[in-house]
């Protein structure tokens, strides 16, 4: 019920000549990543909570955020600094992410989608977010072999990550 009362909102205010955007103000913005194993899965993810950035839907509205990753959490020592040796924390010590183009779209929001993590830049045009409980989310799934990366192994190959990641975005407004 909120969507459709979000889009009627949006439409409403992109038909007045006075006012052509319609803005919502983010205060958290969130990257997690998944991963499987051969022995269960992984969690690991970063967030920015407390900021004040103001998100314009249509007339090309964007929003940057910048992640240290040496600041994504994984839930243990051990796994954390797997995570950053992975992604080469060392080389690369900021990921980025760049919502673009905002506008509406079937289930929420579309965008296009800048993500640089690793040193490789990738663009997703006309990428979804659902907006659900005042939250923008969408996910897509990225190659190991994409990042020019090698998924971590761990006792002679006995354990070792799955090819795929997913990439998780969540932006929460007000």
């Amino acid at each position: 019920m909120l969507q459709v009362w979000f889009l009627a909102v949006y439409f409403l205010m992109a038909s007045s000549a006075e006012n052509r955007n319609v803005h919502l103000v983010v205060h958290e913005k969130q990257i997690i990543v998944k991963g499987n194993t051969s022995i269960g899965t992984f969690s690991c993810d970063y967030c920015a909570k407390g900021i004040k950035d103001t998100l314009a839907i249509g007339n090309g509205g964007k929003m940057d955020f910048e992640i240290p990753v040496g600041k994504f959490s994984c839930g243990n020592f051990l796994l954390n600094r797997d995570f950053k040796k992975t992604l080469q924390a060392e080389v690369y010590p900021k990921a980025w992410v760049r919502v673009r183009n905002i506008s509406p779209g079937i289930r929420g929001l579309r965008c296009d989608l800048d993500v640089n993590l690793a040193g490789k830049t990738f663009e997703f045009k006309d990428f979804e977010l659902d907006y659900e409980n005042e939250v923008l989310k969408g996910s897509l799934k990225l190659q190991f072999d994409q990042l020019g990366l090698e998924p971590p192994k761990r006792m002679g190959g006995l354990i070792a990550v799955d090819r795929e990641l997913l990439l998780q975005i969540q932006l929460s407004t007000e």
